[in-house]
């Protein structure tokens, strides 16, 4: 049988952490996911998709095609969201470490580019942000952009409730299985609302307390 790329175990037991920050969140939660390992994102995002699918609202994935629509479009989408969206209330996986396929060269670098300036804006706009959304925002950063990141959305970063930077986590081929099962099948029970979260649903913080309740810290979780 023929299974797709796995984690090893440090990277399982990160998405053990970024599953457990999200899993029971039913309110805004801004989480920022570092990466330069397009296999590790394309693992998460799929995980993270099959246990919405589960609960029937699914992951929305914003994919604009080109810096206009990316600066120009995606942002009062944000704020402004159609009935239905707001209905359903599907977390958002935004990725701009992808550069659309009819760019390349100057192109990406405008790209990139653009993917900074989105995140000054989206810093501008982050109380209107919160009153709208309520539900996870999960932002997927070039790895090499963190420092940029933090400089030009100091805001954003000091709401964030979960910050994530991945490594060379895929398992070796010759390994069938992961070191932790993969996200649950709709036929199986979510894990346990862990003991950080109110009982009401609002999400943990960046680090996980053993006894207090959640909420937005500002204190780095990372270097």
């Amino acid at each position: 049988m023929t299974t797709g790329p796995a984690l090893n175990r440090e990277g399982e037991d990160a998405w053990l952490r970024f599953k457990q920050h999200l899993e029971w969140c039913d309110e805004f939660a801004l989480v920022f996911l570092f990466s330069d390992q397009p296999a590790i994102i394309s693992i998460l995002r799929e995980r993270l998709a099959a246990i919405y699918r589960a609960r029937i609202t699914g992951l929305e994935i914003p994919l604009p095609q080109t810096p206009d629509e990316l600066l120009e479009d995606l942002l009062p989408r944000l704020l402004s969201p159609f009935q239905y969206q707001q209905a359903l209330n599907a977390p958002i996986w935004l990725d701009l470490t992808r550069t659309p396929s009819g760019l390349s060269g100057d192109g990406a670098s405008v790209w990139r580019e653009a993917g900074l300036q989105f995140l000054a804006r989206l810093n501008e706009q982050r109380e209107p942000l919160r009153r709208v959304l309520t539900k996870p925002l999960i932002l997927v950063l070039p790895l090499a952009d963190k420092a940029r990141v933090k400089a030009l959305a100091p805001d954003l970063w000091a709401i964030r409730h979960f910050s994530l930077e991945t490594s060379r986590w895929l398992a070796p081929a010759e390994l069938a299985e992961p070191a932790h099962p993969p996200a649950p099948s709709p036929s199986i029970s979510p894990t346990p609302r862990p003991p950080w979260c109110r009982s009401g649903g609002a999400c943990g913080t960046r680090e996980a307390p053993s006894t207090a309740p959640c909420s937005p810290a500002g204190a780095p979780s990372m270097p």
